[in-house]
C-alpha cells in the first residue's frame, strides 16, 4: 500500500473508524501518561480557549472543557464523522461544554481568538503539513502557544516497530511507511518538525524527547489487537486476505510474548513533546 496514495477523508470515514473506535478504551488507557505530559505541558487555564487538532472520540475534549472552567471554551475538529459521532454522545454524557466541528484543519477558516492549540496524536495525518500548520497558527490570539505529542520515527518506535517486523515474516513484501507522508512518523525527523513549524510562523519551536513504557495489553493475545489494528501494521494490511491476517497476527502474538511482564505486555513509546508560541 502506497502511503501518499491514502485519501485521509476517506480512510477516516470507513471501516478504519470504526475498528478504530472499537479499540479506543484501550488506545486511551495505554497512551494516558503521554496525553497527561502534554496537558501538563500547555497547561489550560481556566477562561482559555482552546482549539483541539484530531479530537477523535472527545476525551481529552472532555479534559481541556473541565481545565478552562469556569469561563473557558473548547472547540474540538477532526474529519471522522463516525468518530466525531462518537465523541458528541460521550461529550454530553460528561455535562461539559464543547463545540465540535467536523472539518479538515488544513482548509477550515479560523478566528484568531484561540489561546491554545493542542494536540496529542492528531497533527501527524496532514497531506500538506506546511498548509495546515500555517492554518493552525492563524487560529491563535497575539501571545497564544501550540502544544502537541507525536511519534518519532519507525525505527525508533519499538512499540510499532517490534510488530511490523513481525508482520513482515509472514508477509515480506510489506512496504515501510513513507516517513514524509501522512502517517504517524511524518513529524518523526527532528529537523523537518522544526523546519514545518517554523515555516508556519510559530517561534520558540521546542521538541522534547518523551519515552514512556506503553502497557499494549494485559497478555499477549489482548496486545495483537492493537498492534494489527493500529498505527502504521493497520495501515499496511489494507487490503490483505483474511488468511494473511491471521497468520500475521499469530506472529504478531508470538512477536509481543517477549515483552510479556509480570504487569503486562510493555514495550517503549517514542515521542516528541512539541511547543511552540505564535
Amino acid at each position: 500500500m502506497n502511503q501518499k496514495a491514502i485519501d485521509q477523508k476517506e480512510y477516516w470515514n470507513g471501516p478504519m473508524a470504526h475498528r478504530w473506535l472499537e479499540l479506543h478504551e484501550a488506545k486511551e488507557d495505554i497512551l494516558a501518561s503521554p496525553k497527561e505530559a502534554a496537558l501538563a505541558l500547555a497547561a489550560p487555564r481556566p477562561g482559555e480557549r482552546v482549539l483541539e487538532v484530531g479530537c477523535g472520540a472527545g476525551a481529552m475534549i472532555i479534559e481541556l472543557a473541565k481545565r478552562v472552567a469556569p469561563g473557558g471554551s473548547v472547540v474540538g475538529i477532526d474529519i471522522s464523522e463516525p468518530i466525531l459521532a462518537f465523541a458528541r454522545e460521550r461529550i454530553a454524557k460528561a455535562g461539559v461544554s464543547a463545540e465540535i466541528i467536523v472539518a479538515d484543519a488544513t482548509t477550515h477558516t479560523f478566528r484568531a481568538d484561540f489561546d491554545l492549540v493542542f494536540s496529542t496524536f492528531g497533527v501527524m495525518f496532514f497531506p500538506e503539513p506546511e498548509r495546515a500548520f500555517a492554518n493552525l497558527r492563524s487560529a491563535l490570539r497575539p501571545g497564544g502557544r501550540m502544544v502537541f505529542v507525536c511519534w518519532r520515527t519507525l525505527a525508533e518506535a519499538t512499540v510499532w516497530r517490534v510488530p511490523f517486523e513481525a508482520a513482515r515474516e509472514v508477509l515480506p513484501q510489506l512496504p515501510s511507511p513513507d516517513p514524509r507522508a501522512p502517517g504517524p512518523f511524518s513529524l518523526g525527523d527532528p529537523t523537518r518538525l522544526r523546519t514545518i513549524l517554523e515555516g508556519a510562523g510559530l517561534r520558540d519551536v521546542k521538541h522534547a524527547p518523551l519515552d514512556p513504557l506503553l502497557r499494549v495489553g494485559a497478555t499477549p493475545d489482548d496486545a495483537a489487537p492493537f498492534a494489527v489494528q493500529s498505527g502504521p501494521l493497520a495501515r499496511a494490511l489494507m487490503g490483505v486476505s483474511e488468511d494473511s491476517m491471521s497468520a500475521v497476527r499469530a506472529q504478531v502474538r508470538r512477536a509481543l510474548a517477549a515483552y510479556e511482564t509480570d504487569a503486562g505486555v510493555v514495550l517503549p513509546g517514542t515521542m516528541w513533546l512539541v511547543s511552540a508560541h505564535v
